[in-house]
């Protein structure tokens, strides 16, 4: 049998199609800047407004595959939670219907060349003179990314046409239905897209190379494939990712599986609304639509139950690494600087376990309390052990804000990330005096001075105080409590100070402590003790308050020092 098919004019049309689409998507990433970004941190709330805002983004980048991964940085970085998460992806699925009415209505009702071509020419020369002007020159890429993406599919369905002229449907081998569901997971696997899968489907089935059923075949494959983008992403992520990545594939083939089984019945009912023979195009734009949407509600009812299951598959594993920064894109600015910020509160927590591991402090309140520090505090890991490896840590930090000033940063963002990173030093060196006075530490508890060993107590009790009243600081949703109890903290955290300090000298005035050696070591834990402490409320003052709430605590801060 001889085919006049001009494979090359059909490749070349998908890859025009593919790269249309990236072109769309990065000019409308430039030109919403971090909006898109702030939709995602702030309007998912709730399931239903995480599920609209996943529907509306997808909607305007074209895109589920670029969503899908700004869902997963921002995952990663703690900002959304797994089933708000879950709602946008719902959304997403939803949303990616959009192109294919795009494709129907604009693709194979009008001569595509009339103003595909006119679209790449006028974007071309904008392009070309105004390459200097950011704005103009984003709008351009996107009209030459829409003309092409016309382009590109003018020339798939070209080159079928060609075909179909040269031989009759019945003429082609005829496969088994389940074919259709694999290639069309496979090749939207391959080109980690499933909006060109949908539009070839689209295109052989106009020309009636395929029946109806295969082409939802091919479509219901795309809806599986375009999985594999979120999936490769969170392979190597943390149990947050990955359930994030699982639930998109997981409601992808429970969608696909319902459309399968009810095939004909939804056949028959659309068949009522359009006639697919004289409509064939949009009657696949339309059952795409209907089995994505009937799939979000029969799921919604569930959404609990499923993050449960999660939640016994994807286990976080207790070990000392990072927690958000693996998990997160320095490239989106807002996710990685939160990511920063939560694994600064990671290191502070990790830097108080080490502390009271320190001075022999067993799990108490304070443990209860533990967001990511839990599995550390309980474990037989010696001081000196996690020392090494919060510095270890700090220096992943470290070079995790280097790979974020390479992206382009507003003022704001700057000053956010300086604030992070001193918050950082500061826990470091709070943990480093604690880890100095250890030895002298010890040499106070074992005392012979009744005094001495009345001290150590009393320096546990405090520190069990101060660290209560810090975590209770960084647990609260609202700053003005933060600055009062921050404010009180390091008022009681110099007052303390100041206390001990005279007590120490009175207590060698009336011959407390004979030994110079008592003394030193007297003075060293209590000088280095309350310096540590300090230091981790001011890191606390960096990683939890607004800007303007930092100034008032400074101000307040100084005027009970100057009283």
């Amino acid at each position: 049998m001889d085919f006049d098919f001009d494979i090359g004019r059909f490749c070349g049309g998908i890859g025009i199609f593919l790269f249309s689409i990236i072109l769309m998507e990065e000019a409308i990433k430039k030109l919403s800047g971090s909006t898109l970004r702030k939709i995602i941190r702030v309007y998912t709330d709730n399931v239903f407004k995480a599920l609209l805002s996943g529907f509306l983004l997808t909607g305007i980048l074209q895109s589920s595959s670029a969503v899908s991964l700004i869902v997963l940085a921002f995952v990663g970085a703690g900002l959304l939670r797994i089933p708000h998460a879950i709602g946008v992806i719902l959304g997403i699925n939803i949303g990616a219907t959009l192109n294919s009415w795009i494709v129907a209505f604009l693709g194979f009702k009008f001569q595509i060349e009339s103003f595909a071509l006119p679209l790449v020419a006028v974007s071309g020369f904008l392009l070309i003179f105004f390459q200097k002007q950011q704005k103009i020159s984003h709008f351009a890429k996107f009209f030459m990314g829409f003309g092409l993406l016309f382009l590109g599919l003018s020339f798939m369905k070209e080159s079928v046409e060609q075909l179909t002229q040269t031989i009759h449907p019945s003429e082609l081998p005829q496969y088994h239905t389940a074919l259709y569901l694999w290639a069309g997971i496979v090749l939207s696997g391959i080109m980690q897209s499933s909006a060109p899968t949908i539009a070839m489907a689209m295109t052989v089935f106009h020309n009636q190379l395929i029946n109806f059923s295969e082409a939802i075949m091919l479509v219901i494959g795309a809806n599986i494939g375009t999985t594999i983008t979120i999936i490769l992403g969170a392979i190597a992520g943390n149990a947050f990712k990955k359930r994030t990545a699982f639930s998109h594939l997981f409601f992808n083939i429970f969608t696909a599986v319902w459309a399968i089984i009810f095939f004909r019945p939804i056949e028959m009912l659309l068949g009522l609304l359009i006639d697919a023979e004289q409509n064939p195009v949009l009657s696949i734009a339309l059952y795409h639509t209907v089995f994505n949407l009937i799939g979000v509600l029969v799921f919604l009812p569930f959404l609990k139950l499923f993050n449960q299951f999660l939640c016994k598959i994807f286990i976080p594993k207790n070990v000392l690494t990072p927690l958000f920064i693996d998990q997160s894109t320095p490239e989106v600015v807002e996710a990685g600087l939160e990511a920063l910020r939560k694994e600064t509160l990671h290191l502070l927590e990790l830097s108080m376990v080490h502390n009271l591991k320190i001075i022999h402090i067993p799990a108490n309140d304070f443990y209860q309390g533990l967001r990511y520090a839990k599995s550390v505090y309980c474990s037989k890991t010696p001081p000196v052990t996690l020392y090494f490896d919060l510095k270890i840590l700090y220096a992943e930090i470290i070079a995790y804000a280097t790979q974020i000033r390479k992206t382009t940063l507003s003022s704001r963002h700057e000053d956010e990330l300086e604030r992070y990173l001193h918050a950082g030093r500061r826990i470091l060196n709070a943990t480093k005096n604690f880890k100095d006075i250890r030895h002298n530490f010890e040499e106070l508890r074992i005392a012979d001075s009744v005094y001495l060993r009345k001290k150590h107590h009393q320096f546990i009790k405090r520190l069990e105080q101060i660290y209560t009243t810090l975590h209770q600081t960084i647990q609260l949703d609202h700053s003005d409590e933060q600055v009062s109890l921050l404010s009180k903290s390091l008022e009681k955290i110099e007052a303390s100070n100041e206390k001990n300090i005279h007590s120490s000298l009175k207590a060698v005035y009336l011959n407390k402590i004979n030994s110079q050696i008592d003394i030193t070591d007297l003075i060293t834990v209590n000088r280095l003790f309350f310096q540590s402490c300090r230091l981790q409320a001011l890191s606390i003052k960096d990683l939890v308050l607004p800007e303007q709430d930092i100034v008032d605590l400074e101000e307040q801060v100084a005027k009970n020092i100057n009283k």
